[in-house]
């Protein structure tokens, strides 16, 4: 058993007035409202008050003097309209890149450009990588394959699923 004083034990703290840090601190948050707690302590240091971090944060959320973080709407995105269906030949054409890796870990892309109304295979494009030169070039060769070029072209990304290959790559 431990021998202490019943008015050591029983002993109420009072809570300290923080007053002197309170004014000086929301002076220089409302000047420079961008820092945080952290910079203003070190503001408030270079001013002479000594005062620890914990109490600055007490005080700076005390007095609500942080930023609020904006939480953004997500916008909806443009109406989607199904295109009219390609009753002729060369009347749409549709690009789609694929993207795979080999056993060994190295990825390669495929452009494929068909026609849409025929589903054709008007073009292929296999590489590493496929800069927009390729990519022109594959169209042009398609135009002169099918004897002009569409009215409109469709262009869509797909990956192709993980599926089927090794676990350890």
């Amino acid at each position: 058993m431990v021998k202490l004083r019943r008015a050591t034990f029983l002993l109420k703290l009072k809570p300290r007035s923080l007053d002197h840090i309170r004014v000086p601190l929301v002076e220089l948050a409302r000047s420079r409202p961008r820092f945080g707690y952290r910079r203003l302590m070190v503001l408030m240091w270079n001013k002479g008050i000594r005062v620890g971090k914990n109490t600055v944060y007490k005080v700076y959320k005390q007095e609500n003097l942080g930023l609020r973080h904006r939480k953004f709407k997500k916008r909806r995105s443009h109406l989607r309209v199904v295109p009219p269906p390609a009753l002729r030949p060369n009347d749409r054409w549709a690009m789609d890149f694929i993207t795979d890796e080999t056993v060994c870990g190295r990825k390669f892309r495929v452009l494929n450009v068909i026609d849409v109304a025929t589903r054709k295979l008007l073009g292929e494009v296999v590489d590493r990588r496929l800069p927009s030169t390729r990519m022109i070039d594959c169209l042009n060769a398609c135009a002169k394959k099918a004897g002009r070029y569409p009215k409109t072209i469709t262009c869509d990304n797909v990956e192709l699923p993980r599926q089927d290959r090794p676990s350890h790559v």
